[in-house]
């Protein structure tokens, strides 16, 4: 079943997107990068994302 069938609601939300934290170790295999952050208006933190292990899994997977 693909994601359509499976979705029993949706509606939009307003969401805050924030670029301010430096992760990595600064190395080939751990190079800093910004951490991409999601957190609702009431200031809960709702996902992370590290670009750097997203194109690094899609790299794996091409290989593969």
């Amino acid at each position: 079943m693909g994601v359509r069938e499976k979705l029993k609601e949706c509606q939009p939300l307003q969401v805050i997107r924030t670029f301010n934290k430096i992760i990595g170790a600064d190395t080939v295999r751990d190079p800093l990068r910004p951490l991409v952050q999601y957190w609702t208006t009431e200031g809960e933190l709702l996902d992370e994302c590290d670009s750097y292990l997203e194109s690094a899994r899609k790299r794996r997977k091409k290989t593969s």
